[in-house]
């Protein structure tokens, strides 16, 4: 995902550019909530799932903090999950805002917080690891 050239002509400079990216006083991309589904097939519907995606890529074309949303999208290619794995829809999107929450800070903050959170849990089979058994 590169700039949109209109977006390129409106810098006079690289560094103008740089500086426009690094910009977060900008409010970020207004994102849905998302109730917790009532039951697991409520949590595995693909149409919710298509509106997570859809809501995602959305705020990508935000204005403003572009940079928190590449960094978001860097993070969950570095830190994946897979749907077919972690079925439940609400524990993505939970882990997606996890990731957004720390795509701009500390490391070591972001590699605890997607360490410990449910759909990598999930999808690292957590649940099946024990002493005995490592996964």
């Amino acid at each position: 995902m590169g700039a949109h050239g209109s977006l390129l002509q409106a810098f006079s400079s690289t560094d103008e550019a740089i500086a426009d990216s690094l910009d977060f006083s900008g409010p970020p991309a207004p994102l849905p909530d998302f109730p917790v589904p009532d039951d697991a097939d409520d949590a595995r519907g693909r149409e919710v799932l298509a509106e997570m995606i859809g809501a995602w890529v959305e705020a990508m074309r935000w204005p403003h903090q572009r940079l928190l949303e590449r960094l978001t999208w860097f993070w969950h290619d570095h830190f994946a999950v897979s749907a077919r794995k972690v079925p439940f829809h609400n524990l993505m999107w939970r882990y997606l805002l996890v990731l957004r929450q720390h795509a701009t800070g500390r490391f070591d903050d972001l590699l605890r917080a997607t360490a410990t959170d449910a759909a990598m849990l999930l999808y690292l089979d957590g649940a099946n690891n024990h002493l005995d058994a490592v996964n």
